[in-house]
């Protein structure tokens, strides 16, 4: 069974999984084009760490950034601990 919880805008905000699996949602920013960003946070496969994905977006709603947890090493704060960015640029 798949259950989803909404906040008062009507977005969901909680997805409950078959075999415990999750997706929580959380949005930032609303109303700043340049940071306005969607982020969604899932298990891990091992069970460790949670995953996460920001999706920014623009003032009609088309990502242009997304930013998604890369190799992660407790207690680093070298190269190996930054997110993975993908960018997308429109033609008008």
């Amino acid at each position: 069974t798949i259950s989803t919880t909404y906040d008062a805008l009507c977005r969901p905000t909680q997805k409950s999984l078959p075999l415990g699996a999750f997706e929580t949602y959380s949005y930032w920013s609303f109303g700043q084009p340049s940071v306005q960003h969607v982020m969604v946070q899932t298990p891990s496969a091992d069970g460790t760490e949670d995953q996460w994905v920001r999706n920014y977006f623009d003032g009609l709603g088309r990502t242009w950034q997304s930013a998604r947890k890369g190799k992660w090493v407790a207690g680093g704060d070298g190269p190996e601990n930054k997110p993975i960015i993908t960018g997308t640029v429109y033609k008008d």
